[in-house]
């Protein structure tokens, strides 16, 4: 009877949830969560990655001396240190699919913003800016995957989050070698911004609300059923 209450969706907890997306089959939305994640992690990688391309034109355009250009590089890790604590706390307050859609907006913005820099204390504002964006995403797509992926994949799956930032190194490599002879430095931070807006677009319809939430919690009975409908897993199943 209790089950067959729980199976109808009517209230559903963490124990609930957890053991459904695990013993649920591997479904095309749930590759389509990982690949998102994985993705994420490549685009913050090659922002990273650019910003060390771009320095050299950086450089010469506001001639800077080398303690400066130490200085952009530390705003964005900075950026990343705090960034990986606020967004963590934000996500576990409004919900993952907010805060990753906050992190990949924030960084793609403020990294175009960063091509467009007209003095070194706007580029190193904004370089700060994109590093919170940077440093919030990397928790916050980590804890994405480890949700939505079933417990038999979750190790190897979240092995592939650190995957990105290798490749984003080739990426970045072929990218400033197309883009900087043509459009200099700024170029590659606008051409980077275009990018992730288009991947966020694409991110934001793919990934849904977090669907280990605690259901019984005022408000999140909608969101975790909309989130077993995406992943194609029923609320309540195989709970043997």
């Amino acid at each position: 009877m209790e089950q067959q209450k729980q199976a109808s969706g009517e209230t559903l907890t963490f124990r609930i949830v957890g053991h459904a997306i695990d013993a649920s089959p591997i479904t095309r939305p749930m590759v389509g969560v990982i690949v998102i994640a994985a993705l994420a992690s490549l685009f913050d990688a090659a922002d990273a990655y650019l910003l060390g391309f771009a320095m050299p034109g950086i450089a010469k355009e506001f001639a800077l001396k080398p303690q400066t250009l130490g200085l952009i590089a530390s705003s964005t890790l900075i950026g990343m240190t705090l960034g990986s604590f606020i967004w963590g706390w934000i996500a576990d307050k409004v919900g993952r699919k907010i805060a990753f859609t906050g992190t990949i907006l924030m960084f793609s913005l403020f990294s175009g913003v960063s091509g467009i820099a007209f003095s070194v204390s706007f580029l190193l504002g904004a370089r700060f800016l994109t590093g919170l964006g940077i440093g919030g995403s990397v928790p916050v797509d980590a804890s994405i995957l480890a949700e939505f992926a079933p417990a038999r994949i979750r190790g190897y799956s979240g092995g592939a989050l650190p995957i990105g930032w290798p490749i984003a190194t080739f990426i970045s490599a072929a990218v400033a070698l197309y883009v900087l002879p043509r459009w200099g430095w700024r170029g590659l931070f606008l051409v980077g911004f275009d990018g992730v807006l288009g991947y966020e677009s694409m991110a934001s319809q793919t990934v849904c609300a977090n669907p280990r939430a605690d259901g019984s919690a005022s408000g999140r009975q909608g969101d975790v059923h909309y989130a077993f409908r995406h992943c194609r897993t029923p609320p309540g199943v195989l709970l043997k």
